[in-house]
């Protein structure tokens, strides 16, 4: 007999390996337009944990962890201490609890930096704020990390 476990765990991190953005085409000012913007929230953020493999997995992997209120967003903070710092700060004020980010576009600022332009969604208690911005994830040592979150 054989357990399944294997072929399971193979399967999974294939599809952690896998994630792809959709494509893009031109926009104004630099910006490359997603032909399919990206989305999480509290229907799909379930099971995304994509990874550190491109910019907008690590940008995903971050917003669906909030979404789910769980830790999973460690995995993509900055590897080293004071940029992380800056990152956690930065979720100390958040204006409420996030419910949905939506990925729009991006643009390569360098070859190891890449904006997102962002839009999340916050909910306090019955009130709703939505906030646009820009993502920043950064490349260090073939991984992906977040940097800076719109807000």
């Amino acid at each position: 007999m054989y357990s399944k476990k294997p072929y399971v765990l193979l399967l999974t991190a294939l599809l952690l390996i896998a994630f792809t953005p959709p494509g893009t085409r031109p926009g104004a000012g630099g910006w490359q337009v997603y032909v399919r913007a990206m989305v999480v929230n509290t229907g799909n953020a379930g099971g995304l944990k994509p990874g550190r493999g491109n910019p907008e997995a690590a940008a995903l992997h971050f917003y669906a962890s909030l979404v789910r209120r769980d830790q999973a967003f460690h995995q993509v903070l900055p590897p080293t201490k004071p940029a992380r710092q800056q990152v956690l700060s930065a979720l100390n004020r958040m204006p409420g609890r996030l419910v949905s980010a939506t990925i729009d576009k991006r643009k390569a600022l360098r070859a190891n930096c890449v904006v997102l332009h962002t839009t999340v969604v916050f909910k306090q208690g019955n009130s709703v704020n939505q906030m646009v911005g820009q993502t920043e994830v950064r490349l260090v040592n073939r991984d992906w990390y977040l940097y800076k979150p719109p807000f």
